[in-house]
């Protein structure tokens, strides 16, 4: 229970940390991201026997929701961090599943 923990507090934190260029000008930095992808470090790390199956079917879901919405904060002309970072508020829920789930 700790290390799920951790993972999710880490995503609240990268979160949180490209939040604060919701409202600013220019491109949002790239470093914050590290932070979002503890979940899936520890799901690979942590998961073994019958659960390993589950937790990388759950981690692709992961990882392809957060690419997703990060695309709309890194990789458009104008960014659109407020809208990426929406998505990514939204992907806790799939952070608690990968918790959960494995």
């Amino acid at each position: 229970m700790l290390w799920c923990g951790l993972a999710l507090g880490s995503y609240v934190l990268g979160l949180s940390l490209l939040a604060r260029k919701e409202n600013g000008r220019g491109p949002a930095p790239y470093w914050p991201s590290m932070f979002l992808t503890a979940p899936l470090l520890l799901a690979g790390l942590s998961d073994d026997g019958a659960a390993r199956q589950t937790g990388c079917v759950l981690s692709l879901v992961l990882a392809v929701w957060m690419l997703w919405a990060l695309r709309h904060a890194f990789w458009r002309a104008e960014p659109m961090v407020g809208y990426a970072v929406a998505r990514l508020l939204a992907g806790i829920t799939l952070v608690d599943l990968l918790a959960v789930g494995t």
